[in-house]
C-alpha cells in the first residue's frame, strides 16, 4: 500500500484520503497532501508555472520564498518559514550551529545524550 507522509512524519494511507480540498487539517494537526489534478511541463530553463488559482488559494505572491524538499521520487514545494530541523515546529526556536531547533527537541536531545531516554 502506498503511503504519504504528513507534516509530522506520520504515514497516511492513500485509501484514507478524501478528495474534498487541496489541504485538509485534522484534529491532530496532521496535514494531508491532496492531488490538484494539474500537470505542468518543465520549460527549457527548468521552470514550472504554479496556476493562479493555486497561488491565490495558498497565498503565494511574487517574491514569496518557497523551500524545495526531496522525498524519494517526490519534489515538495513549501512556503519558506523558519522551523525546527527535527520536528518542523515553529515555536520557541533558537539557533544551534546556524540551524533552528525548538526547545522541546533540544530537551529530548539533551536527555538522549545523558542516557535518560
Amino acid at each position: 500500500m502506498h503511503h504519504e507522509k504528513s507534516r509530522l512524519g506520520t504515514a497516511i494511507p492513500k485509501a484514507a484520503k478524501k478528495k474534498t480540498s487541496l489541504i485538509e487539517y485534522h484534529k491532530e494537526g496532521i496535514c494531508q497532501m491532496k492531488s490538484t489534478g494539474i500537470v505542468r511541463r518543465v520549460d527549457e530553463l527548468g521552470r514550472i508555472v504554479l496556476p493562479k488559482e493555486l497561488r491565490d488559494t495558498m497565498n503565494i505572491h511574487e517574491k514569496t520564498p518557497l523551500a524545495i524538499f526531496v522525498d524519494g521520487e517526490d519534489i515538495i514545494l513549501r512556503k519558506y518559514g523558519r522551523s525546527c530541523v527535527f520536528c518542523g515546529g515553529e515555536d520557541d526556536l533558537f539557533d544551534f550551529y546556524d540551524r533552528p531547533i525548538c526547545e522541546n527537541c533540544a530537551r529530548q536531545l539533551a536527555a538522549g545524550l545523558k542516557g535518560e531516554v
